[in-house]
């Protein structure tokens, strides 16, 4: 007779099974407890360090575009950027922490202030800067005395000189194409003379008719006995200053004597529009002009020209951010920006932490408690400012 076939769980099994099932909803319910506790509540640490974050963020978003750092110090910063209201003038952003413990961040956008963090236990600002000469203005300068006009081609025909006939030369000087003013120092005029006499010489303005016009200094050359010979003769001119380029002046020749003068040798074809003859019979009250004519003489003077004033400039090519929120003991939130701008330093800088290391391009240099006003110097215009240091390759920043 065959057994009959099992049909449930004895009670052995049955409180066998009860136990392992307790035990296993046991140790559910104290992983769920601990896993419970874990959570953060409302106004717990995580929150505020994102809290920290999100300014982080924000601030790293605004400081880029600084044109100008109108003030920076360790726990603050004031900068300008590019206008975006839609006003037409520049935003004014500036970010402030009080240096106290438990105090707020503070953000100001053209003087009005809001509260991005409530409470902070630390704010830093660090920046990395580099050094140059930069062209910060412009200054004229005058030169060393130079040739400003000059005619000495060989004469073939004379004018007299006597009390009241006697020549004038009109030249206009060849100056730099940036010249802001010439002034006249000195002329040398070539004469032939039969015995020694004194020929007066009188500088003149430029009428605007193409004769001379007001005169502006009056000297006396002393010319030596010469038959046929030319002799170079020199007179110091005082007093023709602050000639604008571009316009010429008339030396008109004179003496005392009414016959036997000695006479100016000059060229009557003369291929030249800087430079012409006239003559007058009437002691200069009317003129006759040798328009293609010119007297055998040399002008020198000082040229005024601008060059360019040339400054040490500290520029800040990025800033690192560090918060550090309220109640979170060591740790902090930290970013590094580079100001694409590299604004000039308004004051001096506050020193990296000697834990830290950063790798610097070459002509980088960090600066501490050192402000950057360097003497001006002034460099021609026509010299090239080579090696400066380049822009920041490395971006500073990162969280730990």
């Amino acid at each position: 007779m065959n057994a009959r076939a099992r049909g449930g769980f004895t009670l052995v099994e049955m409180v066998v099974s009860l136990a392992v099932v307790g035990l296993i909803g046991a140790a559910l319910a104290s992983t769920l407890s601990i896993a419970a506790r874990a959570l953060p509540s409302p106004g717990a640490l995580p929150e505020l360090e994102t809290a920290a974050r999100a300014a982080a963020v924000e601030m790293s978003a605004d400081l880029p575009m600084a044109g100008q750092l109108k003030s920076i110090s360790e726990h603050a910063i004031e900068f300008s950027v590019p206008d975006q209201n839609g006003d037409g003038s520049s935003e004014v952003i500036g970010w402030r922490w009080t240096g106290v413990a438990g105090g707020p961040l503070v953000r100001t956008v053209n003087g009005v202030s809001s509260t991005r963090l409530a409470a902070l236990d630390g704010f830093t600002l660090e920046w990395v800067t580099t050094q140059a000469l930069e062209q910060t203005g412009w200054l004229n300068v005058e030169g060393a005395e130079q040739l400003l006009a000059r005619f000495a081609e060989a004469s073939d025909s004379t004018s007299n000189i006597t009390l009241t006939s006697y020549p004038a030369q009109y030249f206009v000087p060849s100056l730099p194409a940036d010249a802001v003013s010439y002034s006249l120092t000195r002329i040398m005029t070539r004469f032939v003379s039969s015995s020694a006499t004194t020929v007066n010489v009188q500088i003149c303005a430029d009428s605007g008719l193409g004769t001379p016009g007001a005169g502006l200094y009056s000297g006396s050359i002393a010319v030596g006995k010469s038959a046929d010979e030319l002799t170079d003769q020199f007179a110091g001119v005082s007093g023709v200053v602050g000639r604008v380029s571009g316009t010429g002046l008339w030396i008109k020749y004179g003496t005392l004597l009414v016959l036997g003068g000695p006479k100016l040798p000059y060229k009557g074809q003369v291929a030249n529009g800087n430079t012409r003859l006239a003559t007058t019979g009437t002691s200069g009250l009317t003129w006759t002009q040798v328009f293609d004519g010119s007297a055998l003489f040399a002008a020198y003077g000082t040229v005024v020209r601008p060059r360019a004033v040339m400054s040490a400039v500290t520029r800040v090519q990025s800033v690192r951010l560090t918060l550090l929120p309220s109640g979170q003991g060591t740790r902090k939130v930290t970013s590094g920006v580079v100001l694409l701008a590299r604004p000039t330093l308004p004051s001096s800088p506050v020193p990296l932490a000697a834990t830290d290391s950063i790798t610097l391009p070459v002509g980088v240099t960090i600066t501490s408690g050192v402000s950057a006003s360097g003497s001006a110097v002034v460099i021609d215009t026509s010299q090239v400012l080579n090696g400066l240091a380049s822009g920041l390759s490395d971006v500073l920043g990162g969280g730990k």
